[in-house]
């Protein structure tokens, strides 16, 4: 019967990143054959675990950050691109001090389902969708006819995009959680 001081005794719980956090513990405990006051692993095996599940979540963090850079990257060149090329301007002729800022504003809310872990991949899409439909709705005109003025309620509507994108990605999710219970 294992005492549960090796963690080899719990590789298989950090193997499942849910069950590995705790929701099954009891299954796991159950399994190695005792009762659970004799199975529990030693705090060198809770470390271990944790330092599993640390490094994959880690992992997984990189690759949403990459795409969270790249997607705000490529909606806010595109559209400069569209401007530029709408203007007649020049390369880069559209970059000015409030692209960085803006690539902020589109990246907001891949940021957080980055950090949140949501790997569900039809949320991303739903976001970038959201995303490009409105930013297009906003470049297009100002590419095709550049006369305009001010677009007051256009920068309102701005300030709360990163919430409606969020939005649209949480109401993604939801499917997922209904198919899950």
């Amino acid at each position: 019967m294992s005492t549960g001081t090796d963690p080899a005794d719990f590789q298989h719980a950090a193997s499942h990143p849910v069950r590995g956090v705790g929701q099954a513990a009891s299954t796991y405990w159950n399994r190695s054959g005792g009762d659970l006051p004799h199975c529990m692993p030693s705090i060198g095996g809770y470390f271990r675990i944790m330092r599993i599940l640390l490094r994959r979540y880690i992992e997984n963090a990189v690759v949403g950050m990459s795409a969270v850079v790249f997607i705000g990257l490529a909606v806010v060149g595109g559209c400069n691109a569209a401007i530029e090329a709408g203007q007649g301007l020049r390369p880069f002729g559209a970059w000015n001090d409030y692209s960085l800022a803006q690539i902020a504003q589109v990246a907001a809310p891949f940021l957080v389902l980055a950090l949140c872990g949501i790997q569900v991949v039809r949320a991303w899409i739903a976001g970038v969708v959201v995303t490009l439909f409105f930013w297009a709705w906003l470049y297009l005109p100002e590419a095709v006819d550049p006369g305009g003025g001010a677009n007051i309620g256009w920068g309102i509507l701005s300030l709360f995009l990163p919430i409606i994108v969020f939005g649209s990605c949480i109401l993604m999710l939801l499917p997922e959680a209904a198919r899950r219970k």
